[in-house]
């Protein structure tokens, strides 16, 4: 009874996808990703929204296995393996936290309706949408941004090569296309995003040595849930707290005067108001001051505190469980 059996599949996908969210059906289409990369950056229980990121990345031509397993890590290391899509210290919302200042650019490019800063908040909290924003900032919105170094993280992405991906070659491409994500302060993030990125990889490799490649919205057994504490006066994005003693100390923050220009472009630093602000397009936008938080200068780079306070645990530990700021 083929129409029996189609009414049930489509039973079945559409019990998936509410068990996670509640949204229209997945969008049709979209990269042949095996159960293994997704599932070694991203929990199980949340699998109803693979088939939007599956769809995302072939829209943007980001399907070959280098290039979806930096989409893959970096998502999930941005949202706290699908379950955090808001920062409420700089207003970034969607798949990879993406600022406020940028939605309107996006949103001209992907056709998407303009309106009140609410409502532009909701689509960017779409399933529908907040991936094909990430496929967007990926192959086109970060260079237009950032400038030209930022251009198609995809085609940065095809040089990276199997092995270690935190030196040498593969480190530098990483690193960069990182900055164009995270902006030009320290991200005491990125031992993790690229630990990340190397799990979705190997998941793909996985697949290649099993010699069979699984539908997307197939799901296997993930890894267990992840503790993910959020330091009391950081954003709302889990962060790892660390012992006050050991960290760098803060310098003097830089002036704020000079002009921001296309070559400044992403730069970080402090405003004299204590908040941390980022050249965007030629202008500065200041990221909403978190209580109890200043800007402050380690090692030359601009962060607010609770970034400062996380800064050994980069140097020590690189995916420890935890997710950083």
């Amino acid at each position: 009874m083929p129409a029996l059996h189609s009414i049930l599949s489509a039973l079945v996908l559409i019990a998936l996808v509410a068990s996670s969210f509640t949204t229209a059906a997945p969008v049709a289409g979209g990269c042949n990703v095996p159960n293994s990369a997704f599932t070694s950056v991203f929990e199980s229980t949340n699998a109803g929204y693979f088939p939007y990121l599956s769809a995302a990345a072939a829209e943007f031509g980001l399907c070959t296995d280098a290039r979806m397993a930096v989409f893959l890590g970096t998502i999930s290391h941005e949202t706290a393996r699908l379950t955090i899509f808001q920062q409420p210290a700089d207003g970034g919302a969607g798949a990879i936290h993406m600022i406020p200042s940028n939605w309107p650019q996006a949103f001209s490019d992907l056709g998407l309706a303009k309106g009140s800063h609410e409502q532009m908040l909701a689509i960017m909290l779409d399933p529908k949408t907040m991936f094909r924003v990430a496929g967007w900032w990926f192959t086109k919105g970060a260079g237009t941004i950032m400038g030209t170094r930022c251009n198609n993280f995809g085609a940065l992405a095809d040089g990276l090569a199997a092995g270690d991906f935190t030196s040498g070659n593969n480190f530098n491409i990483l690193n960069t296309m990182n900055t164009c994500v995270f902006g030009g302060g320290y991200d005491a993030g990125l031992p993790q995003r690229l630990s990340l990125i190397a799990k979705a990889y190997a998941g793909y490799q996985g697949r290649r040595r099993c010699g069979r490649r699984q539908h997307s919205t197939s799901t296997t057994d993930g890894p267990a849930p992840t503790s993910t504490p959020t330091h009391p006066n950081g954003p709302q994005k889990p962060v790892k707290d660390l012992p006050t003693t050991g960290a760098p100390a803060p310098t003097q923050a830089p002036s704020t005067e000079g002009a921001c220009g296309g070559s400044a472009n992403g730069s970080m630093q402090c405003a004299a108001s204590g908040a941390l602000r980022q050249c965007v397009n030629g202008a500065w936008y200041e990221f909403p001051k978190p209580a109890g938080t200043k800007c402050q200068v380690v090692d030359g780079n601009a962060m607010y505190y609770f970034e400062a306070q996380s800064y050994e645990a980069a140097q020590k530990d690189g995916d420890d469980g935890q997710w950083h700021g």
